[in-house]
């Protein structure tokens, strides 16, 4: 699911991230964009065994890096332009019978009004769409390289 607000820089790589999975034929890709609530019948009506919110994320590292959130650190993280609020519907959709719900975020360096991507956070989007291409290695090859290091070579 990609959360975002691509009107704002870097604020918008869930959503492209989303974006190029569904253009590639990823079913499960939701573009939720700023209101990822109004994704909560289209994620009851597949019931996925895990929903993976990717969003741009103040985690305070260096812009591009990316990190996998779970549990409390999604409450205490500093999402783009949902706050709080993001926290509680993810609770309420792992309370809801989703057996896991992990927030991917990227470490925005602007979130300036406007088009694109830094270099840095256009690097890591092209990355995670590598990664999420391996449909026969995620979650796995996700949590890999949750630290958010990038590996040398193809994917």
């Amino acid at each position: 699911m990609g959360i975002g607000n691509e009107e704002r820089g870097d604020d918008g790589v869930g959503v492209e991230l989303a974006r190029r999975l569904a253009a590639r034929g990823w079913k499960g890709a939701l573009v939720a964009g700023m209101i990822p609530e109004n994704a909560s019948r289209e994620i009851a009506a597949v019931s996925p065994r895990t929903v993976i919110a990717v969003d741009a994320v103040d985690m305070g590292l260096p812009a591009g890096s990316w990190r996998v959130l779970e549990n409390e650190e999604i409450a205490s993280a500093s999402f783009s332009t949902h706050g709080f609020s993001l926290a509680l519907l993810l609770r309420y959709w792992k309370e809801s019978g989703l057996s896991r719900v992990v927030v991917l975020g990227v470490q925005p360096s602007s979130r300036a009004a406007g088009r694109g991507f830094s270099p840095e956070v256009a690097k890591t989007l092209d990355l995670l769409e590598r990664l999420f291409s391996c449909h026969d290695r995620l979650p796995s090859n996700l949590m890999d390289h949750a630290s958010g290091t990038l590996p040398s070579g193809p994917l």
